[in-house]
């Protein structure tokens, strides 16, 4: 019976470690690994949120009106660990989200958007230059 408990508690503590390694590795990025994106990148960003209007959901820094409280607020965006709660917070999920939520996370009640892939990555880099605002 030793030798089965002691199977069970190495089975058991590879399971924990296994788990405990999924849960860092969805946990935000540290710092050296955070996005910079060019001053350019983010005008476009904004612009493109502008016009889209993204604010008639969301609470956007910089953007002062509309200010829809319909979706989440994405004030303190670039600290978000998981984009919609599943996604790891990377440039090209956000992109890939912003875009087309219902594709990117099945389920998502955010719509799809009517801007190019390029624009996407624009306004993933508003989001993550907001910090700078």
């Amino acid at each position: 019976m030793g030798e089965r408990d002691a199977t069970f508690r190495s089975r058991t503590l590879r399971q924990v470690g296994v788990a405990i390694l999924l849960t860092v590795a969805a946990c935000k990025p540290p710092p050296d690994d955070r996005v910079s994106p060019s001053a350019d990148a983010v005008e476009r960003g904004k612009a493109v949120i502008e016009r889209v209007s993204c604010g008639s959901c969301h609470v956007i820094p910089g953007v002062d009106w509309p200010r829809g409280r319909a979706g989440p607020s994405l004030e303190g965006f670039d600290d978000a660990g998981l984009l919609a709660g599943a996604l790891p917070n990377t440039p090209a999920n956000l992109a890939a989200f912003v875009r087309d939520a219902p594709a990117a996370k099945p389920g998502s009640t955010m719509p799809a958007m009517p801007i190019t892939a390029a624009e996407a990555q624009d306004v993933a880099a508003y989001l993550y230059g907001m910090k700078d605002e």
